[in-house]
């Protein structure tokens, strides 16, 4: 069965116990929320893009950083729903090859996205 990952940042003083970042002064409050919806699809991207560089930055900086592995539990709508997506593609990519003449575009697409990230799961 397929396993998620989640980003476990370690060390930052600025993070309380709950993951909540602590208010800067005492006369800030968490109870503002701001929602990217709301914003520009510029907006949106740039801070998307700030976050993957605030996320590289600690990984190359932080020698305690650590990507905790979470295993999905076998009955619940997530686990049946990434078991079911793993059985498909990969039936999918044996009834492709077992065809007669064999199709090798998912295989050949697949080592493709190997290669160029070798890296990712």
């Amino acid at each position: 069965m397929p396993k998620t990952e989640e980003t476990v940042l370690q060390n930052d003083p600025s993070v309380a116990e709950n993951g909540a970042p602590e208010p800067k002064t005492p006369g800030q409050s968490q109870s503002k929320s701001f929602c990217l919806d709301d914003q520009s699809p510029d907006l949106i991207e740039t801070v998307n893009e700030v976050s993957k560089l605030s996320i590289s930055h600690e990984i190359v900086v932080n020698q305690d950083f650590y990507v905790e592995e979470t295993i999905l539990p076998p009955n619940s709508v997530e686990g049946r729903f990434a078991e079911a997506m793993y059985n498909a593609f990969w039936n999918h990519l044996k009834e492709q090859l077992l065809s007669t003449p064999p199709d090798f575009t998912c295989a050949l697409e697949l080592l493709k996205d190997v290669k160029e990230n070798p890296g990712d799961e």
